[in-house]
């Protein structure tokens, strides 16, 4: 439980040291000024870039916040790992007419903790899983797209040489690490599907 708490500000930044029950200091937090305002809410007063909390529960909740939901210094740089923002930026090539742009919200269906995949297990539907974020996705659309074996115009297989994900076998109601995937490709995007393993 903390005992104390210092605030020390800047022109963009506000330092949190919060001595703890056994007396000692905690590591100090060093919050961008826009995130220490959005977590605080309205009860915060700004003045000469300093930012001074009204009430000390207040700060002490804030900072429990801010520390639980991984925010601090650097927070507001970090790419998200899912959202239409977490796609890197361009520019793409194309195949077969398409952007080899990671498609976020198809992608998500397949990588478990995103709203998109929970929307699909509370429908009923059970889903291969990806390894990894929609950045990696990128990372590989951008090295294996157009190298696979055309299934149809907008589908394409790919041995991706390494682990990417998980198979869910519909038959057996079983999940397979796989190598394979499948490209689907379309005129927003394209997203990997774990596909079933070579046999």
């Amino acid at each position: 439980m903390f005992e104390a708490i210092s605030l020390i500000g800047g022109s963009n930044f506000l330092t949190i040291v919060a001595e703890v029950g056994t007396g000692g200091l905690a590591s100090p937090i060093v919050i961008p000024l826009d995130i220490a305002a959005t977590a605080a809410g309205a009860s915060l007063f700004a003045h000469g870039g300093f930012v001074w909390d009204k009430s000390i529960q207040n700060t002490k909740d804030t900072i429990q916040k801010i520390q639980s939901s991984g925010g601090g210094k650097g927070a507001s740089n970090r790419i998200p790992s899912y959202g239409k923002d977490s796609v890197p930026k361009g520019p793409y090539r194309e195949v077969n007419g398409y952007p080899i742009k990671v498609k976020a919200g198809a992608q998500e269906k397949h990588i478990p903790d995103t709203p998109n995949y929970k929307q699909e297990l509370a429908n009923g539907k059970n889903k291969s899983i990806f390894y990894g974020d929609n950045k990696i996705a990128q990372e590989l659309l951008d090295k294996f797209a157009g190298k696979g074996t055309t299934v149809t115009k907008n589908k394409e297989r790919v041995d991706f040489g390494k682990p990417i994900g998980k198979y869910y076998d519909t038959v057996t109601g079983q999940y397979i690490e796989t190598n394979r995937g499948m490209i689907h490709y379309g005129k927003d995007g394209a997203h990997i599907v774990p596909a079933k393993p070579s046999e």
